[in-house]
This record gives structure tokens, sequence and C-alpha cells, in this order.
């Protein structure tokens, strides 16, 4: 989790939704975000270690199907979340196959 959502007094969690750290629920989700710490970590750790065993850097798709769907139900840690999304729904090679890029397309 974000240090911002472990924080009393911020404006904003990490989402960009409003604190609401004074009133009972806010009280309570930032009771949960600092018990989930742990488990988030341990996620955290786990996706490395699976990341550090893929053929190719980045090449989420070779990891077996029963293995990334674990995985992506438990939940992404959110600076893992564009590179394997990117990989399993193939972008790369829409991306390759297009016959001009997304700024050129901008330019035009």
């Amino acid at each position: 989790l974000d240090r911002a959502v472990l924080m009393t007094g911020d404006e904003f969690d990490a989402l960009g939704f409003a604190s609401a750290a004074d009133t009972g629920v806010g009280q309570s989700a930032l009771a949960y975000a600092q018990w989930f710490q742990a488990k988030a970590s341990r996620r955290l750790q786990r996706l490395e270690l699976r990341r550090a065993k893929l053929r190719t850097e980045g090449d989420w798709s070779s990891v077996p199907k029963q293995t990334l769907k674990a995985l992506l139900r438990k939940g992404l840690p959110p600076e893992y979340r564009p590179e394997v999304w990117w990989s399993i729904l193939g972008c790369e090679a829409v991306k390759l196959r297009s016959p001009v890029s997304y700024q050129q397309y901008l330019e035009e």
C-alpha cells in the first residue's frame, strides 16, 4: 500500500479519494490499511520472485494459466500492474502491427 493511505491527516488517499480519517469509517479504513500492509509486502515479494523466473523480462504470458490466474485474483501491486496487463493482453504485438504510433496519429 502506498504510504499516503497509512498517514493520518492526508487530504487524499493513494487512489485520489478524499480522506475521511476523522470519521468512524475513515478510522476503520486506516486500521485495515495498516493491518493489510504486511500481507501486501508478502504479495509483492512473491510477485517479484515469480518475475525473476520469467523466460523473457516482462513476458507474463509465459506464466502457466493457473498460476497467473491466482496472482491476478490476489491482486497485483500497483507498480507491476501496467507491465503485467500490457503483457497478458498482447499490447506489444498490437503496437508492432500498427502502421503508425499513437503520437503520429494525434499529429495528423
